[in-house]
């Protein structure tokens, strides 16, 4: 009875983290369409990554004050501290500003897409750090293996779809198309090249976000406490991302002549609610659960991002794009599948004599 009970719990437990996971990759999907017609505007990436970081460690010190400092270490030495850099860094500036390039001179559609490449990258590293699991022999690793490769699948068929979408047009470009994905009728011609350089710089932002989840979960060892590695994350990449662009543009401004104040004020309240989310919720299931269990979530976004881009942005969803959904989430199921029945054997296999544990898998 006991061993059932402590299962059960568990499995409250992951309902929670799954529904909060959700709610925060629909938020992304309805922030990436959203900051997409302030880019379009010239609002500057690194400027919106500063102030938003700041706002979301503004939000964030608080609750890390008051139910996490007993979990602060002591004393806070060197290796520490290079990896909250390295962490603010990648995370931050790096990551944020690759992705909202890619945002910008793609669709958000596919710029939600390409963040379903991490989970292989993430899996393989975690595996070879033995951060997670990973025996092939054992059925529940063949079943986490067989949903990533699904979920890849059909972020690449959706990805593909979209692109045809977007670089043969329906109709000529109109208000909207302009305000939202950054269009114009003297650009129209040079979208294909603007679209293989906004997937590359999305690619790499996968890359950078595969590094810093794996890194995270490495760090929060011996950090435990991930709201306020979510605060001091935001207050050294706001810093850093202020550098970064005073170097590589020799000052610091919005860049956006032709947005008004109050746009550029709901463009960094946006960012900075979506970070807290992303710092609190993420973080902590990332402590919990480890960094491949919540970058199996990135397929809601997706397709989140594609129906919002078909009812605003106008744009078509084909039948290979809705076959690349139905991959997204299957293979999201079968992962998260295989990740809770490993879960329940462990609970089971911990009171279990070697014998018997054996048999299980």
């Amino acid at each position: 009875m006991q061993i059932s009970s402590e299962i059960k719990g568990g499995r409250w437990m992951e309902a929670i983290m799954v529904t909060s996971l959700i709610s925060v990759q629909l938020s992304l999907a309805f922030y990436t369409v959203f900051i997409s017609r302030f880019l379009a505007g010239g609002l500057q990436p690194l400027f919106l990554v500063a102030a938003s970081s700041f706002l979301s460690a503004f939000l964030l010190l608080p609750l890390a004050i008051l139910f996490e400092r007993k979990n602060w270490p002591e004393k806070i030495g060197l290796y520490l501290t290079i990896r909250f850099a390295l962490i603010a860094v990648g995370g931050t500036p790096l990551y944020q500003v690759l992705l909202l390039i890619g945002v910008k001179k793609t669709t958000p559609a596919v710029a939600t897409a390409m963040p379903n490449l991490a989970p292989g990258l993430i899996f393989f590293i975690a595996s070879c750090l033995r951060i997670e699991k990973f025996d092939i022999k054992c059925k529940h690793t063949r079943y986490k293996v067989m949903g990533t490769l699904m979920c890849l699948s059909g972020a690449m068929a959706m990805s593909f779809m979209q692109a045809d979408s977007v670089n043969l047009p329906a109709e000529s470009p109109n208000l909207r198309s302009i305000l939202f994905m950054g269009a114009n009728l003297s650009s129209i011609d040079t979208t294909s090249n603007d679209w293989i350089i906004g997937c590359l710089y999305l690619l790499a932002a996968v890359v950078v976000l595969s590094c810093v989840m794996i890194l995270q979960a490495t760090t929060m060892a011996d950090f435990p406490a991930p709201i306020s590695l979510g605060a001091i994350s935001g207050i050294l990449g706001s810093f850093f991302s202020v550098i970064f662009q005073y170097i590589l543009q020799g000052n610091i401004s919005t860049g956006a002549a032709s947005l008004g104040i109050t746009s550029i004020i709901a463009a960094v309240l946006a960012g900075g609610s979506v970070s807290f989310l992303t710092a609190t919720i993420v973080t902590m299931c990332v402590h919990k659960k480890g960094p491949v269990f919540v970058s199996a979530f990135n397929p809601t976004q997706t397709v989140c991002a594609a129906v919002l881009s078909a009812v605003i942005l106008k744009q078509f969803i084909s039948l290979g794009s809705l076959i690349g959904m139905g991959l997204l989430f299957a293979g999201l199921y079968i992962f998260l599948l295989a990740k809770m029945k490993e879960a329940d054997m462990e609970e089971v296999t911990k009171v279990l004599p070697d014998e018997e544990r054996a048999l299980l898998f």
